[in-house]
């Protein structure tokens, strides 16, 4: 995966460990990607401070990776950036948002969905 699909993957991981723990295959599944790139995912997370892993007390072979406090903190942080428009967008007219709008659906169209990158 290369490193733009590995800030993707780690984002996708971010958003939904926000969600409440889970476990690995559970990750992979998410962001598409195999498990051993969701457990080198899970390392960088975790040596980043921004997740833990325990045991699944129902099956103890088994690790649920949950977000830590900090986790939490940027998960929250990441998903207000994405949420909030660039300044320059608030002067668009109307027709310049629907442009814009007009666009941005181009773009989605054309990009691959998750189940699809490599």
């Amino acid at each position: 995966m290369d490193s733009e699909n590995h800030v993707w993957a780690s984002e996708r991981s971010g958003h939904h460990l926000a969600r409440g723990a889970c476990s690995l295959s559970e990750l992979a599944e998410v962001t598409g990607a195999d498990a051993p790139y969701a457990t080198l995912i899970v390392n960088e997370l975790e040596a980043r401070g921004l997740v833990t892993r325990t045991r699944d007390p129902h099956d103890q072979r088994r690790k649920l990776v949950e977000l830590t406090a900090t986790g939490h903190t940027a998960a929250d942080t990441a998903r207000r950036i994405i949420n909030r428009p660039p300044a320059p967008v608030y002067d668009l007219s109307k027709n310049g948002l629907r442009g814009l709008a007009d666009v941005l659906r181009r773009l989605q169209d054309a990009q691959p969905s998750p189940e699809r990158l490599p």
